[in-house]
Protein backbone atom coordinates (compact mmCIF):
# COMPACT_ATOMS: atom_id res chain seq x y z
CA UNK A 1 0.00 0.00 0.00
CA UNK A 2 1.04 3.40 -0.18
CA UNK A 3 0.99 6.93 1.81
CA UNK A 4 0.85 9.69 -0.26
CA UNK A 5 2.35 13.00 1.07
CA UNK A 6 1.63 16.47 0.18
CA UNK A 7 4.80 18.07 -0.23
CA UNK A 8 4.70 22.16 -0.28
CA UNK A 9 6.01 24.00 -3.22
CA UNK A 10 7.88 26.28 -0.87
CA UNK A 11 10.14 24.08 0.48
CA UNK A 12 8.76 23.97 3.85
CA UNK A 13 7.70 20.07 4.65
CA UNK A 14 9.95 19.08 7.07
CA UNK A 15 7.07 18.47 9.74
CA UNK A 16 5.32 16.43 7.18
CA UNK A 17 7.95 14.15 5.69
CA UNK A 18 9.36 13.22 9.34
CA UNK A 19 5.74 12.10 9.93
CA UNK A 20 5.49 10.55 6.79
CA UNK A 21 8.61 8.38 7.33
CA UNK A 22 7.48 7.59 10.55
CA UNK A 23 4.15 6.03 9.43
CA UNK A 24 5.27 4.69 6.41
CA UNK A 25 8.00 3.02 8.27
CA UNK A 26 5.57 2.15 10.90
CA UNK A 27 3.12 0.51 8.57
CA UNK A 28 5.40 -0.73 5.99
CA UNK A 29 4.47 1.14 3.11
CA UNK A 30 5.56 2.74 0.29
CA UNK A 31 5.79 6.78 0.62
CA UNK A 32 3.99 8.52 -2.72
CA UNK A 33 5.61 12.13 -2.03
CA UNK A 34 4.41 14.73 -4.21
CA UNK A 35 3.89 18.47 -4.78
CA UNK A 36 1.08 20.09 -6.27
CA UNK A 37 1.21 23.02 -8.36
CA UNK A 38 -1.52 24.54 -10.70
CA UNK A 39 -2.04 23.28 -13.85
CA UNK A 40 -2.64 24.84 -17.54
CA UNK A 41 -5.75 26.87 -17.95
CA UNK A 42 -8.63 25.47 -19.91
CA UNK A 43 -8.09 26.28 -23.76
CA UNK A 44 -9.84 30.18 -24.48
CA UNK A 45 -8.82 31.24 -21.24
CA UNK A 46 -6.31 33.55 -20.11
CA UNK A 47 -3.07 31.73 -21.12
CA UNK A 48 -0.66 31.07 -17.92
CA UNK A 49 2.80 32.32 -18.91
CA UNK A 50 4.64 29.30 -19.94
CA UNK A 51 7.98 30.96 -18.46
CA UNK A 52 5.95 30.80 -14.72
CA UNK A 53 4.56 27.05 -15.07
CA UNK A 54 8.31 26.46 -15.58
CA UNK A 55 9.40 28.67 -12.56
CA UNK A 56 6.55 27.18 -10.37
CA UNK A 57 7.83 23.10 -11.33
CA UNK A 58 11.37 24.23 -11.02
CA UNK A 59 10.28 25.21 -6.98
CA UNK A 60 8.41 22.27 -6.74
CA UNK A 61 10.97 19.89 -8.26
CA UNK A 62 13.72 22.23 -5.76
CA UNK A 63 11.01 21.33 -2.73
CA UNK A 64 10.85 17.48 -3.78
CA UNK A 65 15.19 16.95 -3.82
CA UNK A 66 14.53 18.53 -0.34
CA UNK A 67 12.15 15.98 0.76
CA UNK A 68 14.12 13.27 -0.66
CA UNK A 69 17.44 14.40 1.92
CA UNK A 70 15.36 14.36 4.80
CA UNK A 71 13.58 10.98 4.21
CA UNK A 72 14.74 8.10 5.52
CA UNK A 73 16.96 5.53 3.36
CA UNK A 74 14.49 2.87 5.26
CA UNK A 75 11.45 4.40 3.79
CA UNK A 76 10.57 3.50 0.08
CA UNK A 77 9.79 6.12 -1.73
CA UNK A 78 8.54 8.05 -5.04
CA UNK A 79 8.62 11.61 -5.66
CA UNK A 80 6.96 13.38 -8.48
CA UNK A 81 5.27 16.62 -9.32
CA UNK A 82 1.32 16.87 -10.09
CA UNK A 83 -0.66 19.22 -11.80
CA UNK A 84 -4.15 20.22 -10.60
CA UNK A 85 -6.43 23.05 -10.83
CA UNK A 86 -6.53 23.09 -6.47
CA UNK A 87 -4.07 21.66 -3.97
CA UNK A 88 -6.61 19.07 -1.90
CA UNK A 89 -8.51 17.88 -5.21
CA UNK A 90 -4.78 17.06 -6.82
CA UNK A 91 -3.67 15.36 -3.04
CA UNK A 92 -7.15 13.32 -3.52
CA UNK A 93 -6.84 12.40 -7.13
CA UNK A 94 -2.92 10.90 -6.79
CA UNK A 95 -4.40 9.18 -3.34
CA UNK A 96 -6.81 7.45 -5.81
CA UNK A 97 -4.34 7.19 -8.61
CA UNK A 98 -1.90 5.32 -6.21
CA UNK A 99 -4.71 3.40 -4.16
CA UNK A 100 -3.08 5.02 -1.08
CA UNK A 101 -4.15 4.46 2.44
CA UNK A 102 -3.75 7.69 3.82
CA UNK A 103 -2.75 11.35 2.93
CA UNK A 104 -0.22 12.77 4.99
CA UNK A 105 -0.17 16.80 5.29
CA UNK A 106 1.50 19.45 7.45
CA UNK A 107 0.06 22.31 9.49
CA UNK A 108 -0.54 25.59 8.60
CA UNK A 109 2.67 27.74 9.11
CA UNK A 110 0.67 30.31 10.60
CA UNK A 111 0.31 27.63 13.76
CA UNK A 112 1.63 27.38 16.92
CA UNK A 113 4.66 25.53 16.77
CA UNK A 114 4.04 21.75 18.17
CA UNK A 115 0.63 22.34 17.45
CA UNK A 116 -1.48 21.51 14.76
CA UNK A 117 -2.87 24.66 12.59
CA UNK A 118 -6.06 23.88 10.04
CA UNK A 119 -5.13 26.35 6.48
CA UNK A 120 -7.29 26.08 3.43
CA UNK A 121 -6.12 22.67 1.95
CA UNK A 122 -5.94 21.01 5.25
CA UNK A 123 -9.36 22.06 6.35
CA UNK A 124 -11.08 20.92 2.46
CA UNK A 125 -9.13 17.33 2.87
CA UNK A 126 -10.62 16.73 6.34
CA UNK A 127 -14.06 17.24 5.48
CA UNK A 128 -13.67 15.51 1.62
CA UNK A 129 -11.11 12.95 1.60
CA UNK A 130 -12.35 9.58 1.15
CA UNK A 131 -8.99 8.09 2.82
CA UNK A 132 -7.38 8.92 6.21
CA UNK A 133 -5.26 11.91 6.79
CA UNK A 134 -2.66 12.56 8.74
CA UNK A 135 -1.11 15.83 10.53
CA UNK A 136 1.96 16.81 11.35
CA UNK A 137 1.61 19.70 14.25
CA UNK A 138 4.31 22.41 13.38
CA UNK A 139 8.12 21.71 13.93
CA UNK A 140 7.47 17.68 14.64
CA UNK A 141 10.72 15.86 13.74
CA UNK A 142 11.63 12.21 14.71
CA UNK A 143 14.76 10.08 15.37
CA UNK A 144 16.29 7.41 13.44
CA UNK A 145 14.39 4.45 13.55
CA UNK A 146 11.62 6.03 15.51
CA UNK A 147 8.09 3.79 14.81
CA UNK A 148 4.58 3.71 16.41
CA UNK A 149 3.99 1.94 19.11
CA UNK A 150 0.85 3.40 20.38
CA UNK A 151 -2.31 4.61 19.39
CA UNK A 152 -5.06 6.73 21.14
CA UNK A 153 -8.13 7.49 19.62
CA UNK A 154 -11.87 8.74 20.99
CA UNK A 155 -14.37 6.70 20.38
CA UNK A 156 -17.86 6.87 21.31
CA UNK A 157 -18.86 3.20 20.23
CA UNK A 158 -21.43 3.74 17.91
CA UNK A 159 -21.29 1.13 14.75
CA UNK A 160 -20.33 3.90 11.89
CA UNK A 161 -17.00 4.71 14.55
CA UNK A 162 -16.51 0.43 14.35
CA UNK A 163 -13.62 1.28 11.32
CA UNK A 164 -11.71 3.98 12.94
CA UNK A 165 -10.73 1.81 15.57
CA UNK A 166 -9.41 -0.93 13.63
CA UNK A 167 -6.43 0.63 12.42
CA UNK A 168 -3.11 -2.00 11.59
CA UNK A 169 -0.45 -0.48 12.87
Amino acid sequence: MTIVVGCAPDGKSAATIHLAALLARSRKERAYVCAVIPAAPLPGMARVDEEYRSYLRGEAEVALDAARRLLPADVDAEFAVHESRSTAPGLLAVAAEQDATMVVVGSSSAGVFGHVALGSVTSRLLYSSPVSIALAPRGFRIRAGDVVTRVTAAYDGSPDQDEMVLVDL
